[in-house]
């Protein structure tokens, strides 16, 4: 077997390998996990010979980012033109943009095996674009057999495109503005995949709760302008301005969580209260399990840790900041119940780790990316997990309660669930309202 697998996700197959696989396989089965630091050196390369001459089962695991480099190819290479493979792509929606550098070197070496995989629980997390490599490196030739063989006609069959003008530049662009087709992209799909899921495990369910508060005085103004003209002062250090939907909404999620980038990198802009830290320290008093914090912006995070330092309260940090060393304890920690709360941000630890201990989720901060939603969500609602895992979502409200950007975020996400769910035939469920 040849496995690519997320970084960090692919040293965890030898061990589901060595629980899984039968006591009489095990025995004659010889695993190697490529680190592209040590893939130079002449001991690796004796361990390359001895698992491409093993006569019993060879597992060989590799992380995308290894795949990329001239080492790794190499050794990728040499393991499927030598050995019969069974080849698999572990969270396969990594793979899912037929432009990138990536997608075109893992299709162009699919045919070097005669079997070949792809695996993930999320293979549409923007719309149905996202299938057609993920099939096409498992079946080549299926699109072709539909007519869609060309990734233009495939997103032609199954987006609305319409000609927008950039009133800046003057140019036109095609913008995909929706979908269509779905049912049948779902038929084609059943004939190439099969659809599992946790309901074959009887896990306890999920439950999910928020938590609301009003933005301070101070925070609704700033949000007020910038809604108003996208720019606001920030007395007495400088203002913020936005000209960009995107980057609007961006800051206006800041805003929400206490703290705002002023322009012309002159740091942040704390506010002087902060509610949803307040509203935060409230929850964790009602804790009394192992706690998951996720935050899709640092800032957060270095606040939340601050803030529990400040309180005697002890907690593990896993994200970009982190090493892989850390990264390691961190988890070993947390999963023993030596610390009770694991704050994260999901582009780091949102896949492939199991984190059985945390029953509790809170979202103190969350893009619009659907991959990191669910992805994050079932780091502890897993195969193993015997208690119900409660989610909780923090949402700002304008005094009186009226809405922020944070309840379009919720709306982005559960409109990306039911495009999903028509293209995967899953049950759309209750969710985060």
């Amino acid at each position: 077997m040849f496995i690519v697998a997320k970084n960090g996700g692919h040293e965890n197959w030898v061990g589901e390998f060595e629980l899984d696989l039968p006591l009489g396989m095990l025995s004659r089965a010889r695993f190697l996990v490529h680190y592209a630091s040590k893939a130079q050196t002449k001991k690796y390369e004796a361990e390359v010979v001895e698992l491409l001459g093993h006569k019993g089962l060879a597992v060989l695991c590799m992380s995308y980012d290894a795949f990329m480099t001239d080492k790794g190819r190499d050794v990728a290479k040499r393991f499927l033109v030598q050995r019969k493979c069974l080849y698999v792509l572990d969270e396969a929606h990594r793979a899912k943009n037929p432009a990138t550098k990536r997608v075109k070197r893992l299709l162009a070496s699919a045919p070097y095996a005669k079997i070949r995989r792809v695996l993930t629980g999320t293979p549409i997390s923007k719309g149905p674009f996202d299938v057609w490599s993920q099939v096409q490196f498992a079946c080549p030739g299926f699109w072709d057999a539909k007519g869609v063989g060309d990734f233009e006609v495939f997103k032609a069959m199954f987006g609305v495109f319409h000609n927008w003008k950039n009133p800046e530049t003057e140019r036109i662009q095609r913008l995909c503005v929706g979908y269509r087709n779905l049912p049948l992209l779902h038929k084609w799909l059943m004939e190439v995949g099969s659809r599992v899921t946790k309901d074959v495990l009887n896990l306890p369910p999920k439950l999910y709760t928020r938590s609301t508060y009003e933005l301070s005085r101070e925070q609704e103004r700033v949000y007020d302008e910038l809604v108003d003209g996208a720019f606001a002062e920030l007395p007495p250090e400088g203002y913020v301005s936005s000209n960009m939907a995107m980057t609007l909404m961006l800051r206006l999620h800041q805003v929400c969580c206490g703290y705002v980038p002023m322009d012309h990198d002159l740091g942040l802009h704390m506010f002087k209260d902060n509610p949803r830290l307040e509203q935060f320290q409230e929850d964790l008093q009602d804790v009394t399990s192992g706690c998951i914090i996720w935050c899709c912006f640092t800032n957060d995070i270095d606040l939340i840790l601050a803030h529990m330092k400040d309180k005697g309260m002890e907690a593990v940090r896993y994200d970009g900041k982190t090493s892989d060393d850390d990264k390691l304890e961190a988890k070993q920690r947390f999963s023993e119940g030596k610390v009770q709360f694991f704050v994260a941000n999901p582009a780091a630890a949102g896949e492939s780790l199991t984190l059985l201990h945390g029953t509790s989720v809170m979202y103190y901060s969350q893009n619009c990316r659907l991959l990191d939603r669910l992805q994050s969500e079932d780091r502890s609602h897993r195969k193993g997990q015997l208690n119900k895992v409660l989610y909780r979502d923090y949402e700002a409200l304008r005094p009186g309660g009226g809405k922020t950007v944070e309840r379009a975020i919720v709306r982005n996400l559960q409109g990306k669930v039911d495009v999903a769910s028509q293209i995967t035939g899953d049950e759309l469920r209750e969710w985060i309202k």
